[in-house]
Formats: C-alpha cells, sequence, structure tokens
C-alpha cells in the first residue's frame, strides 16, 4: 500500500516535471514569489507529504522543498504549541468538506524565530482517498506585528476613553452627518448607536441655555483654524442633564476654504462640576460664617464691655465711699456683673472644648428632683419680676436618682429657661419633663426623659430657625442689639444634648407664638448602692471652717490680695512665695500644710517647681492656680505631679471644695445646744428619710459653718415673720378643692415653694419634708390630700412646740439667777451703756459692724429682758443693713437702760 502511494505521488512528481518547460513561465513566478506556492497532500493513513513547493519553503519553515517530499511531518514540528491544534483541525475540516482552508498561525522558526503564517490553498479528492492541496504561504510577521500594535493603540485608547469617561465624536460637515463612539451613547444612558445623528439631532439635546455661548464659541475658533474648548449639558435617556466637555478641531476644508471634516471628544465633567457647585457653596458659606463672626466678635465686644464698663465704673466711684450701706450694694453689683462676665467666658471655653472634640461628660448619681427643684427657684424671681406666669409639670413616676452629669443638664436646661423668660414679655413659660419609655439596656433600667421648655415670647420666624444652633448666631441682629446675649448657649446646648446620649434640641415656634424647645435623653436609674455615692448638695459660705497654713505661689499682686482673704475666710493662715524658685526657698525654713501653686510666674513657673519638689520627695498636696482651663492644660498639670487644678477667677466654694479632701476640718466647740432629752432634736446617727427631725442641729451647723448663735436669731426671726407670711399659707390650704381655679393652686405653691426653702435653710427638716410634698403636688397642679395637709399641720405644731421648749434653754445660765449683786449690775450696765454708745457712734458713721462686737452685748443684755424686744429689732435691722434705723434702735436702748 506504501509503495502504491509511494508511486503515485512519484507519478505527480514525473508528470509536473515534464509539464515545467512548458511552464516555464510560471516556474520563474513560482520562484520569485515572496513566500511559497506548494502542493500538500493528506494520505487516508494519516501521513502527509509537499510532492512540490517552491524554494521559499524554507523560508517559512526551515526546511528545503526536497526534505519534505516524502514526509511533512517535520513542518508540524515547527508549529507554535498555542497553534498546532488549530492548524491539524483546519486541515482535516478542509480535507472532510473540501473546503477552502485558510488559517493564520505561528511558526518557530529555527534562524528567524516566531514568524507569523498566513496560508490558503484549494482541496480535491484523489482517486486513492487521499486529499491533495494547491496553495501558497506567506510571512505576514511584519504586517501582524503593526496590526497587534494598532490593536493595542486603539486598546490603550479605548481604555483611556471608558477611563476618563470619553466619547468620540465626528462630523463630516458636507453630508451633515455625525457619527459618536459607543461611549458617546453610553455617557447618556443610550444603547451604542441607539439613533442616527444630524446636526438638529444634536442641538435638540443640548441644554436651550448653553446653545447660543456654545455654538458662538465654536464657530469664532473655526474661522480661526483654531482648536475648541467648550463645556455644555446633553440630555440623558432618563432626562436629566450631563454636564459634558467639548474638545474639538477641524480637519479638513473645501475648496472654498469652509470646513468639512470636524472631529473631538466629548468627556463627561459632571463630577467636576458639582465640586465645583459645592466649592462655591462652601465659598458663600465661609462667607456667610465669616459675616456671622464679625457681626458675632461685635456683639461679643458689647457683651463684654458693658458688665465691664460696669465693674470698673462702680470700683471708681466707690474708692471714695464711706456709707457702708451704699459700698454693700456697690459691691453686689460688682459681683454680679462679674459672674455675668464669666458665664461669657465659660461659654467661649466650652465652645473651644466641643471644637477641639475634648468636652467632659461625667456620669455620677444625682437627684433629678433636686436639680429641677433649683432651676424652678433660681428662675422663678426672674419670671415674678416680668410678671409672667412660670410653671413646672413633673412626671410622678421620675426616680429619685439617675445617672448622668447633673451640672451639664443644669446649663442646658437653664440656658433653655433664661431665653424662655428673656424672649417673653407676657404669658408663661413651662417646663415639664415627662418619661416616655421605661426599658432595660445592658441590664439597667433605663428612663427615656422628655425634657420641654415652652413659652408665649416672641417666637422664631421660620426662615430664622436654621442658624440658631449655628456658632456665632442668634435669630437675628435686631435680636442681639434688643435683648443681648453672646449667640452661643444653644450651640453649646445642641452639642451637651448630644454628648449626654440624645438626638439633639428640637425647635417647633412661630413669629408672634411662642417657642417649644425640647429633647429626651437617656438617664440610667439607680440602684441602691450608687445612691450612696451621691454628693451631698454644697452650700456656698456656709461650710464648716478648714485648719492648717497654706503656702501660696502668686506673682500677680491683686490675686494675692483676693487668694488670701478667700483662705483667711474658710478659716487657713497664709504664706505668699512670688514665683517657683521662692517657693523651693521657703518650703527649705518653713513647713506648710498644702501649696496653692500658680503655674505661669516669672523665674520659675509652677509646673517646674513642682517637678523639683516631687523630685525632692515632697509629698504635700500641691493645687494648681491657672487661667488655663483646657482639659489639657489640667493633664499637664498632672503629669508635673499636681494634686488638682483649679481654674482663674476661683470662687469660695470652688477653693473650699478644692482644699477640703486635703485640710483638716474645724468642728466648733462649746456651741449653744438644743435640749438633748427632747426627742425631736437627736444625734445625727438617728435621723432617717423616713423620720426626719424635727430640728437637724448638725445640720444646722454645717449649713452656717457652725454659728448656731445666728441659728438662733434666724429662728427668732422666722417665728415674728411666719405670721405674716406664712399664715396664709394655712388659709389656703384648708380652702383648697379638688376643682380649686389654677390661680388658687399657683399662689398656694409659691408660699409652699417659699417656705419649703427657709425650712430647709433653718435645718427644719420634718417641716421641710412635709412642705415639699405639698410644693410637689400643687407644681402638678393638683390639689394636696386630706393626710398630706394634716400631716404638714402636725409638723408645723411640733417645730412650734420644739422651738417654744427649747428657748429657755438657750439662755445664759446668768438668766437663771434671781438676784444680782448690785455692785455687780452697776458695773455691767455701765459696761454696757459704754459698748452701747460705741455701737451707736459706728452706726451714724455707717461703719461696718461684725458679729465678735454683737457678741457680748447679746450676753449681757440677757440680764435685762425689757430690752429684749429692741435688742431682737435692732438686729434684724443689721441683717437687713438698714443702719440708720439701728442707730435710732441704739438709742432707744441707751434711754430704756437709763430708766431702769
Amino acid at each position: 500500500m506504501q509503495e502504491a502511494h509511494a508511486s503515485s505521488s512519484i507519478s505527480a512528481l514525473n508528470a509536473l516535471q515534464q509539464a515545467l518547460p512548458e511552464l516555464d513561465p510560471l516556474h520563474q513566478l513560482a520562484i520569485h514569489f515572496p513566500g511559497t506556492l506548494y502542493i500538500y497532500q493528506l494520505f487516508p493513513d494519516g501521513r502527509s507529504c509537499f510532492p512540490f513547493s517552491t524554494s521559499g519553503i524554507e523560508a517559512i519553515y526551515g526546511w528545503p522543498s526536497d526534505q519534505l517530499i516524502q514526509d511533512a511531518s517535520p513542518v508540524f514540528d515547527r508549529l507554535h504549541p498555542e497553534d498546532l491544534a488549530q492548524v491539524s483541525s483546519s486541515i482535516s475540516r478542509s480535507a472532510q468538506q473540501l473546503s477552502l482552508w485558510e488559517a493564520e498561525y505561528r511558526v518557530l522558526h529555527p534562524q528567524r524565530g516566531e514568524r507569523w503564517i498566513q496560508g490558503r490553498a484549494t482541496p480535491q479528492r484523489l482517486e486513492d482517498g487521499s486529499v491533495l492541496w494547491h496553495g501558497y504561504l506567506y510571512d505576514i510577521t511584519e504586517t501582524k506585528h503593526q496590526a497587534l500594535a494598532l490593536e493595542q493603540a486603539q486598546t490603550r485608547i479605548q481604555l483611556a476613553m471608558e477611563a476618563s469617561d470619553t466619547g468620540l465624536w465626528q462630523w463630516d460637515l458636507q453630508q451633515d452627518q455625525l457619527h459618536w463612539s459607543d461611549e458617546a451613547f453610553t455617557q447618556l444612558g443610550y444603547a451604542p448607536q441607539a439613533f442616527p445623528l444630524t446636526l438638529r439631532r444634536f442641538l435638540k439635546l443640548m441644554h436651550p441655555e448653553d446653545k447660543p455661548h456654545s455654538i458662538k464659541l465654536i464657530q469664532q475658533h473655526t474661522r480661526q483654524q483654531q482648536a475648541f474648548s467648550v463645556e455644555f449639558r446633553l440630555r440623558r435617556a432618563d432626562q436629566s442633564w450631563l454636564w459634558v466637555q467639548c474638545r474639538g478641531k477641524v480637519l479638513q476644508y473645501d475648496q472654498d476654504q469652509r470646513p468639512s471634516l470636524m472631529m473631538g471628544t466629548h468627556t463627561n465633567i459632571s463630577h467636576l462640576k458639582q465640586i465645583q457647585a459645592e466649592l462655591e457653596q462652601a465659598r458663600q458659606l465661609a462667607e456667610q460664617a465669616n459675616l456671622a463672626k464679625s457681626s458675632f466678635l461685635a456683639n461679643m465686644s458689647h457683651e463684654i464691655r458693658t458688665p465691664m464698663n460696669g465693674i470698673l465704673g462702680l470700683s471708681q466711684i466707690s474708692t471714695n465711699e464711706d456709707d457702708p450701706h451704699t459700698l454693700r450694694q456697690r459691691l453686689a453689683q460688682i459681683d454680679q456683673e462679674g459672674r455675668q462676665l464669666l458665664g461669657l467666658l465659660n461659654d467661649i471655653l466650652d465652645l473651644s472644648r466641643i471644637e477641639a472634640g475634648k468636652l467632659q461628660i461625667e456620669a455620677v448619681p444625682f437627684s433629678l428632683a433636686q436639680l429641677i427643684d433649683g432651676l424652678y427657684s433660681l428662675y422663678l424671681r426672674l419670671a415674678q419680676d416680668k410678671n409672667i406666669h412660670f410653671d413646672l409639670q413633673l412626671d410622678t413616676d421620675l426616680a429619685e436618682v439617675y445617672q448622668s452629669d447633673p451640672l451639664r443638664l443644669k446649663q442646658v436646661l437653664g440656658n433653655l429657661l433664661s431665653n424662655a423668660i428673656k424672649f417673653t414679655q407676657e404669658g408663661s413659660v413651662n417646663l415639664s419633663v415627662q418619661i416616655t419609655r421605661h426599658q432595660r439596656h445592658q441590664g439597667r433600667d433605663l428612663h427615656q426623659l422628655h425634657f420641654c421648655v415652652e413659652d408665649t415670647g416672641i417666637g422664631i420666624a421660620l426662615e430664622q430657625q436654621t442658624h440658631l444652633f449655628q456658632a456665632f448666631s442668634q435669630a437675628s441682629q435686631s435680636t442681639a442689639r434688643h435683648y443681648g446675649g453672646s449667640g452661643l448657649g444653644l450651640l453649646i446646648s445642641q452639642h451637651l444634648v448630644h454628648s449626654l446620649g440624645g438626638e439633639g434640641i428640637q425647635l417647633e415656634s412661630a413669629l408672634g407664638a411662642g417657642s417649644r424647645f425640647h429633647f429626651v435623653l437617656p438617664l440610667v436609674l439607680c440602684q441602691a448602692d450608687e445612691q450612696q455615692l451621691m454628693s451631698p448638695p454644697c452650700f456656698e459660705n456656709h461650710a464648716a471652717p478648714l485648719t492648717g497654713c497654706v503656702l501660696l505661689v502668686e506673682d500677680n499682686r491683686i490675686n494675692q490680695q483676693v487668694a488670701q482673704v478667700q483662705l483667711q475666710q474658710l478659716g487657713l493662715t497664709t504664706k505668699i512665695a512670688e514665683h517657683g524658685q521662692a517657693a523651693l526657698d521657703l518650703l527649705q525654713q518653713e513647713e506648710v500644710d498644702l501649696i496653692l501653686m500658680d503655674v505661669q510666674m516669672p523665674v520659675m513657673d509652677g509646673y517646674e517647681a513642682t517637678r523639683r519638689l516631687r523630685a525632692q520627695g515632697n509629698k504635700l498636696p500641691i493645687i494648681a492656680l491657672t487661667a488655663a482651663a483646657m482639659p489639657e492644660d489640667q493633664q499637664r498639670a498632672k503629669e508635673a505631679g499636681m494634686n488638682g487644678h483649679l481654674a482663674k477667677p476661683i470662687s469660695a466654694q470652688q477653693l473650699y471644695q478644692a482644699l477640703a479632701p486635703y485640710l483638716a476640718v474645724e468642728m466648733p466647740s462649746g456651741l449653744i445646744q438644743l435640749p438633748a432629752q427632747q426627742p425631736a432634736l437627736a444625734e445625727p446617727s438617728e435621723p432617717s428619710p423616713a423620720h426626719p427631725l424635727i430640728i437637724n442641729i448638725e445640720r444646722a451647723k454645717q449649713l452656717l459653718a457652725g454659728d448656731l448663735a445666728l441659728h438662733q436669731r434666724l429662728t427668732q426671726q422666722f417665728m415674728q415673720d411666719f405670721a405674716q407670711r406664712f399664715q396664709p399659707l394655712a388659709d389656703q390650704l384648708a380652702q383648697l378643692q379638688p376643682d380649686s381655679p389654677s390661680e388658687a393652686l399657683s399662689a398656694t405653691q409659691q408660699l409652699a415653694h417659699a417656705l419649703k426653702g427657709i425650712a430647709g435653710n433653718l435645718a427644719f427638716d420634718a417641716l421641710a419634708a412635709a412642705t415639699s410634698e405639698l410644693d410637689a403636688c400643687l407644681k402638678q397642679a393638683q390639689c394636696p390630700s386630706h393626710i398630706a395637709i394634716a400631716h404638714w399641720q402636725q409638723q408645723l405644731t411640733l417645730l412650734f412646740d420644739a422651738l417654744t421648749r427649747a428657748e429657755p434653754e438657750r439662755q445664759s445660765p446668768v438668766q437663771s439667777q434671781t438676784t444680782m449683786p448690785l455692785a455687780q449690775e452697776t458695773a455691767s450696765l455701765a459696761h454696757l451703756q459704754q459698748l452701747l454708745a460705741q455701737l451707736h457712734q459706728q452706726l451714724v458713721a455707717h461703719e461696718m459692724i461684725y458679729e465678735d462686737q454683737l457678741a457680748p452685748l447679746r450676753q449681757m443684755l440677757i440680764s435685762w429682758p425689757q430690752a429684749q424686744t429692741q435688742w431682737q429689732q435692732l438686729e434684724q435691722q443689721l441683717d437687713q443693713l438698714e443702719l440708720d434705723q439701728a442707730a435710732q434702735t441704739v438709742s432707744h436702748l441707751l434711754e430704756q437702760l437709763k430708766e431702769g
């Protein structure tokens, strides 16, 4: 069989060779063909050969034609491995179907490397079943490389267009035909080549506002044979607008030099336009903020200068003032102006903390009822001064103790109440606290409390409400001019509410229709063991005296004097050093119990002095004094080794609270005690919330710094004033009915509230508790029960009985003597008259009268019961600074004593 195949091939080859002389021109053409002409034969058993091929086949496969006559397999060994299967299958398919064979493939030429070959051949089937192809092979490597390079370039262009969201366009002006690339269509949300384009169709897609300017600009540049760039909007498939930047240039002109062909790009610049719009908006907001800040600074200058002018003016006119009463009034005014200025500075400090993200929020147990009651007492008088009704509504299910930051909550509510009263000329202000939800959170009971401050004031226009919670803003400049204020309160309050866990303060208002500010806070209910940690209320200027010596390190002479007086008022002795080095030198020779250290001083600052003291092993308590009150300042003081931090200006209460943990508290001895056998006057360890004392002697000591003589005088004044001030309360309570009008309930509540405050300040605990129960009920506009009223009347009776029985025990033992030797009585009377005459001279000269001067007079007058009424009137006049009337009373006393 193989011999037959060989014979067939040889016969075909011989026949071809015999015919070559006659085909000599064709033979010469084949030789010079830039590739190879060939005959390829595939036998039925799978063998193949090239019976004929021109010499160019060696340049294709690296094999001479005479080596392929019998076997074509060396050719397949040279095919690229990735293309071998493709070529083999294409040959098989052409053989089966006798279809034209065409292929492009790679050959690994031994000398020329990888080459791209293109082949084409026509098959025919022979009688023996083999297939014979006549065709050519052509080296297309250079062309293929160029095509691949072009394809890669096109791919890069395509990727760049997609990445930059750019489409291509071409405009044949003579034919009025526009061609867009697929990307130009997809930019607008259409399928590629969704519709044919003409100039008319394109102009319909352009935004009408952009059309005149864009066309004018394009025409101008084309006339000048320049490239152009223009921005306009095109309508998308969803009817929205897309901003594009169109770039283009004329590529061809006709014989009259008119543009005939233009080409360019469409780039999506919507995101850039959005950024530009946002930048423009930011610029406008920045300009508005700058204007608002300028207005704020001008307003702030006024707010600072007003109290400052008051302080300086009152100080100057008081330099030569001799009248003590006038001086006291001016000092009170200076204190009020100073506190107003301090409040403004605290607002600025809070704003700085908020902007720095360093606002500190505590979580401590506190009594919400006490907090609200304190606010009510504080703002009730302000409301009454403007004839505004101030109402309070509290949920009856409020817990006794919650956990949060009471100071910050009080700051928010105080700001809202202050604004409500300030901007209300008539009508009412209402504060309500209601429980909106009771839930469990992380194993703790939680109340969602709704706080609301509502007024009938001037109201706020809708367009002005958005500015209220922005920095340096008020509802309007006229509001700032008319009512004053810095514009920081609501901004700070909003941040505080967020910091306390709320969602923010909400506002409902209309111009001329009042305002309603409200917010919701989640407050944790405290358990019994946590309630023990609740700090007791502080009473400024009524704390027990401290003992010890304090080293004050301060370089400013005025600050030295102020601090020294405050320390002396607390019962402390002081030593002064003007800088840190002076403090170190003084401590080498003298002993002190505590150091108050200013931080910014010449020679050596407070931080360095503290570090050196700690390095020496000195463990004295050191409290920093500084005008810097930011958290980082406190941290710096702590890192230097200081035990505490006080921000200037310092109040007496703040100073006491800072020093008390490190210094001994002096409990005065020898004080006048009420009878121990009186059951209502038990020792301090016995009282409980369920059974309060009628008179709590220990708390009276704490409230009045141990001055029970003062407590006695205040108690006597209370007994004298009760019939005039509070007897109407008993009558009103007796007349109240469940359907009594709100005006009657409100009038009764105001009396009960006032009595509750006085009873609490005098340590009449049982009466204060009973009156507080009435006050809470009346605040809810409810009539107290008969049981509550009866209990109040009972406590009032018990109190007056206790005070009446205790009165003889408060007298000096001298009073119990039935007689006094005549010589002693005469000497005592002469001394008493001498002291009274001296007191009279001081009162006429309006000089200050101190308690240590009155104490011996009070003691001596016990022996003259006929003078007691006059003496009580005198002490009342002194307490009220009625010095002229007090001088007259002393004159009457002297005359009465002369008459015997």
